[in-house]
């Protein structure tokens, strides 16, 4: 009878601790969450206090002539990652697409 107590009590004493590391990881796993969370909106709020990091708050899309560029000569190379560059693009090669905002720069260097 007495090891039969004992066996249960470790057994109780052992599920107790499981308990707890399981509700500590949750705690951290809630607070982590809430820091993301936190950082995020703060991440925002500095956004809207400096502008975006595009420069502005209205979208503009700009629709680039690349084929026209390619068969006036410009000279394009492909990236590591895949992205196709070029060293410029002139205005001429640029047009604004449609539904987008007003164009709040100039173009040019």
């Amino acid at each position: 009878k007495k090891e039969k107590r004992e066996k249960k009590e470790r057994e109780r004493k052992k599920n107790k601790k499981k308990r707890k590391k399981k509700k500590e990881r949750k705690v951290r796993k809630e607070k982590e969450k809430k820091e993301r969370k936190e950082k995020g909106t703060k991440e925002k709020e500095r956004k809207g206090e400096e502008g975006s990091e595009r420069g502005g708050e209205e979208t503009v899309v700009l629709r680039v002539d690349a084929a026209g560029m390619a068969r006036d000569g410009a000279v394009f190379t492909r990236s590591a990652n895949g992205v196709w560059l070029v060293d410029a693009v002139p205005p001429r090669y640029l047009r604004l697409e449609r539904g987008s905002g007003p164009v709040r720069f100039t173009l040019g260097r």
